[in-house]
């Protein structure tokens, strides 16, 4: 048990043009209605920092498991604040500004509140992999959306 943690990306295909969309063989999978597919952009087992961002600015506060969707100026946003609190160099700095920013998040089965080795390490992994899902979305394509959910 844990706390794990999904992005996923989905693309809306319900009115185009169908045919780069493969599924054949998957038993009663008609491709005809197929009207998103859904591809887990992030996961993050226990990071409980970027969860508690999630919760205060994308569920109002409330934890709960459930699925909520989140604008790719939400998750600008979060790129943002990764950059600033690793940008500090002097390591008191960069714990301020974590502490601040980014704070760790306790409760049943979230891993660790300690600011150290695994929260840098979440923390640049997610840079990295938002970087890049932001690159590949920048036009905010209307056809593309995303969906936060967590479970424990």
């Amino acid at each position: 048990m844990g706390l794990d943690m999904y992005l996923y990306r989905k693309t809306y295909v319900g009115l185009r043009d169908r045919s780069s969309v493969v599924i054949e063989g998957i038993p009663g999978v008609d491709p005809e209605k197929i009207r998103y597919v859904v591809e887990e952009a992030i996961y993050w087992r226990k990071s409980n920092m970027i969860h508690n961002w999630f919760v205060e600015h994308v569920q109002g506060g409330i934890d709960d498991c459930g699925s909520y969707p989140v604008s790719y100026d939400e998750l600008h946003n979060l790129y943002a604040t990764i950059v600033k609190v690793l940008k500090p160099k002097k390591k008191s700095a960069r714990i301020k500004k974590a502490q601040e920013l980014l704070p760790p998040l306790g409760g049943p089965f979230f891993g660790g509140t300690e600011i150290e080795y695994w929260y840098w390490k979440d923390l640049e992994q997610t840079q990295d992999e938002l970087k890049e899902l932001l690159v590949r979305d920048f036009q905010k394509d209307s056809y593309v959306s995303y969906e936060y959910y967590s479970s424990w």
